[in-house]
């Protein structure tokens, strides 16, 4: 399970490996640890409307919100 680069700034990296490794860690984890489809899509649908989601990450904390939405013991700040 290869999990996002924690150590490279995102000038450094294309917005076609973001997005890949962000889906690639989604889909690298166990579906016990990920909520229904539909549960998902309400927590983007929430963060859609929110003013602090800026280019696909939360300013409030500094996650990618697609992969805060998709595991179950996640919370919005």
């Amino acid at each position: 399970m290869r999990k996002p680069c924690t150590k490279c700034l995102l000038s450094e990296i294309s917005p076609d490996t973001v997005y890949r490794e962000v889906w690639e860690y989604i889909d690298s984890l166990e579906p016990s640890e990920k909520v229904e489809n539909n549960v998902y899509q309400q927590r983007l649908n929430q963060c859609r409307v929110c003013e602090s989601l800026r280019d696909g990450m939360c300013s409030l904390c500094g996650c990618f919100v697609e992969v805060r939405a998709v595991k179950r013991k996640s919370k919005c700040p």
